[in-house]
């Protein structure tokens, strides 16, 4: 590009920064380090798309996310061009709300739809009601929103997501599959249900589903559950077989069933074991026909005994916050 035909201005190639391929245990990503004072610009983003779709292409990946920056900038334009869909995270103020309405605004000019999300959502509930109602005006409709919780600060302590789990199993066999499966975001150890090896208040969610029913000691297996959640908003979830089923009774009848040692449980009894954490949630389900050539009918048997309240569903789900 020539400005000075004397040669008075000088435009030369600078270096900005340098991008970067990182391999993540969810998959490639491709990410970009700016200098010091240096700004961004819809060239690097550009730059990076580009990048990341040859990486999905060579790779036969069907999913590229790119995450853009805040305002409608060259940036952002260059992050959305060619989208076939656009998310926007806003937050519960009036900056947030005056910058929904740009980006909806670009989203919509390139004809892509769009979607909301609302994090902090919790922090103003009168300014997320508008933001809300505002979306849904403009046609885009609000998938989610996020609560202030300090869940975020110490996943990012602890490097890790905020959805990211560990499953434990006494057999080793069990955990050496499900290490085999590499299911992202997950670890395993093996370990006793009733002295688990972790922290005080490690987990925010801790969830037993058809373990207490084959434990020594279901009082002590929950009282480990709690102990390892968070002492505030931490939630315990519990799945069981009822024992009131007839299904789950003939099962206990045959003495060659692994189900013929177990324990059992009522929703009366789930309801007691969990009551001295909090107050507990018991729904019955799985209401299932009697005979295999009725089992179309499932999902009708399923809505009336929840809609009857009956107690003798093949399943209990629990659910107590501490």
């Amino acid at each position: 590009m020539e400005f000075c035909p004397v040669k008075a201005i000088a435009f030369n190639d600078t270096v900005n920064g340098q991008w970067f391929l990182s391999d993540t245990r969810f998959g490639p990503m491709v990410h970009a380090k700016l200098g010091i004072a240096e700004e961004n610009s819809g060239k690097l983003v550009t730059l990076i798309r580009r990048k990341a779709k040859e990486i999905a292409e060579e790779r036969k990946l069907d999913l590229v996310i790119v995450d853009g920056s805040p305002g409608i900038g060259c940036p952002v334009i260059a992050s959305i061009t060619g989208a076939d869909l656009v998310l926007i995270v806003t937050e519960p103020t009036l900056s947030g709300r005056h910058d929904l309405g740009r980006v909806a605004d670009l989203a919509a000019d390139f004809g892509i739809k769009t979607l909301l999300c609302i994090n902090k959502a919790d922090i103003n509930p009168e300014m997320t009601a508008q933001i809300s109602e505002e979306a849904r005006k403009r046609g885009v409709s609000v998938v989610g929103e996020i609560p202030y919780d300090d869940a975020f600060t110490k996943a990012q302590i602890m490097k890790a997501t905020v959805a990211e789990y560990t499953g434990v199993d006494l057999s080793d066999r069990m955990i050496a599959l499900a290490r085999h499966r590499s299911i992202a975001g997950g670890t395993f150890e093996v370990a006793d249900a009733s002295a688990l090896p972790f922290a005080d208040g490690r987990f925010d969610v801790v969830s037993a589903i058809t373990v207490l029913e084959f434990t020594a000691g279901p009082v002590q297996v929950v009282a480990e559950m709690a102990r390892c959640a968070r002492t505030t908003g931490g939630l315990l979830l519990v799945g069981a077989l009822n024992s009131l089923s007839a299904c789950n009774r003939a099962k206990q009848r045959n003495a060659a069933s692994m189900y013929a040692r177990a324990n059992s449980f009522s929703p009366d009894d789930l309801m007691q074991l969990l009551l001295p954490f909090g107050k507990p949630t018991v729904i019955v389900a799985g209401f299932v026909p009697r005979r295999d050539s009725l089992v179309w009918a499932s999902p009708l048997l399923e809505r009336m005994g929840r809609l009857t309240g009956n107690t003798h569903g093949a399943f209990l789900a629990a659910q107590v916050t501490l």
